[in-house]
């Protein structure tokens, strides 16, 4: 089977960054207006419940083809480096 390719969810990419910033630096960014802005496409801050110290995943189910499985990972790596450049 392909890499990326799942017997029940059919096409899925995952990505993640280790951040080395303190974890409330990104979890401020992450949920303030310009990082929920920038990875979830949503404008105003999310609820600041604390989440995972340090590590920041994102995680696509149900693709329908390696093309856009390979789309969705270079998308989600450039959100990914735009964090750290706005965290930097």
């Amino acid at each position: 089977m392909p890499t990326g390719l799942t017997q029940d969810a059919g096409w899925e990419i995952g990505v993640s960054r280790t951040i080395h910033r303190p974890p409330q630096a990104v979890w401020e960014f992450i949920t303030g207006p310009e990082g929920a802005a920038l990875w979830l496409g949503v404008e105003g801050p999310l609820p600041t419940e604390k989440g995972a110290p340090y590590l920041l995943r994102f995680h696509q189910e149900r693709l329908v083809s390696a093309a856009e499985r390979e789309e969705r990972r270079t998308y989600w790596k450039g959100v990914l480096d735009r964090v750290v450049a706005e965290l930097a």
